[in-house]
């Protein structure tokens, strides 16, 4: 389904979206923390999400550039001639972040309008961020009546591996059942090709579509890290029954429709950082198990929270990309700024100064390394932005997250800055 886009020059361009049929309704910018110790950003939570339509208004303060992306020498023909063939071979992009990406709000405006343009392959990656006691986007649902025991993303010590995706689910249960779905009212959310991504073995039982067909001898293909079930025919659900073995855990799922478009994978998590990522011994492998095409990676808040230290952000920008452009050859990178925030002082707030510093050191890092970057920063506005973003009703309570209303500005903005480059 197509957004159709209106655009008005007045004091503002407004952009309405009729028939948005995921996104939460009110502010995204309530908050609450998902740690035993309190985290430098705070979760978003989405309550009361309808199947309605929105307008959106796109201030004039708001950058829209032909040329957002700086490409930093780096060619994008192969990516292009790529996006140009999805119609024979999907175009897969992960976009990594905190919890800007979690709430998949903005990436979700994203996925829609790219996915109209050059097709809908599948929703591609979901995470079971609810059954980790966290919050989730809500155009899918993990569902179980197994006893899970999570991880915490942000914990300082993990007992065991945390996955790719930042969730890590075990169970003592010796049989166990788990059921994905869309809420998606829409032909083009059915899939039927799902994969487990999972740490240990894992013996597939049978699997129940949406219709009550059950599959005791489902067409099954075990790799490294994930099992794959090929299903007979598109579903808009499928509970999953197993014997997970040992050292199983579970890190998220994949459904793809098997036809052909844009596949638009996000990981998200709240409070993450550079890194976070970092500490995942398996990331860039995990990305990797989605044969990405480009990897966006937005990260930065969360640094400007704490004490900035060049030279150590430097080193942690720098593992994180060798450990995707490792994994993942011949992928295209995109990084992208954090835009302006604030802080708490006192009884009010300031401008948050570390998130232009970080700014800067990204910035920085891809012109010496030849990496293209979105510079958010700037396109939101550049110093003083956040005032600005205030007083028109795009930031939430605290300063750091946007409310709806802001995300889908943001979503707007990198689908128009993506559009232009990758043509």
């Amino acid at each position: 389904m197509k957004f159709q886009l209106r655009l008005v020059v007045a004091a503002s361009l407004l952009i309405a979206f009729p028939g948005l049929a995921f996104f939460a309704r009110g502010s995204a910018a309530q908050h609450d923390f998902d740690d035993e110790r309190e985290l430098r950003e705070d979760s978003v939570v989405i309550e009361g999400w309808e199947f309605e339509d929105f307008d959106v208004k796109i201030p004039r303060f708001v950058r829209l550039k032909d040329n957002a992306i700086e490409m930093n020498g780096a060619d994008w023909s192969d990516l292009i001639s790529r996006l140009k063939d999805h119609d024979r071979n999907p175009f897969s992009i992960v976009h990594i972040g905190d919890s800007h990406l979690q709430a998949d709000i903005s990436t979700g405006y994203v996925r829609s309008q790219i996915q109209f343009d050059y097709g809908d392959a599948g929703r591609g990656l979901i995470v079971p961020l609810r059954l980790s006691r966290t919050n989730e986007p809500v155009d899918y649902y993990f569902k179980s009546q197994t006893p899970w025991s999570p991880l915490k993303f942000m914990s300082a010590h993990w007992s065991r591996a945390m996955g790719f995706t930042g969730a890590s689910l075990t169970t003592s249960s010796p049989t166990a059942e788990i059921t994905v779905g869309s809420r998606v009212t829409d032909t083009y959310s059915t899939f039927s090709d799902l994969s487990l991504f999972h740490d240990g073995d894992v013996e597939i039982e049978s699997v129940t579509l949406d219709d009550g067909t059950r599959l005791d001898n489902p067409a099954v293909d075990h790799s490294s890290g994930s099992t794959r079930i090929l299903l007979p025919k598109a579903t808009g659900n499928a509970t999953v029954r197993f014997r997970p073995l040992s050292g199983f855990s579970l890190y998220g799922a994949y459904l793809s429709g098997n036809r052909p478009g844009v596949f638009y994978n996000v990981i998200g998590n709240n409070g993450a950082t550079y890194n976070s990522y970092n500490r995942v011994s398996s990331f860039g492998r995990g990305v990797a198990s989605m044969d990405p095409d480009l990897i966006i990676v937005s990260l930065g808040t969360n640094e400007a929270f704490g004490n900035v230290d060049e030279a150590r952000m430097i080193d942690q920008i720098d593992r994180l990309v060798s450990d995707l452009s490792r994994n993942n050859p011949g992928t295209q990178l995109l990084l992208v700024t954090p835009m302006e925030c604030q802080r708490r002082s006192g009884k009010g707030y300031v401008v948050n100064s570390n998130v232009k510093t970080v700014r800067n050191i990204i910035v920085q890092y891809g012109k010496d390394h030849y990496i293209p970057v979105y510079d958010w920063y700037a396109m939101a506005g550049g110093d003083s932005a956040s005032n600005k973003w205030i007083s028109e009703g795009l930031y939430g309570k605290d300063r750091i997250h946007h409310t709806v209303k802001g995300y889908r500005v943001t979503g707007f903005m990198l689908y128009d800055a993506l559009t232009k480059a990758l043509k």
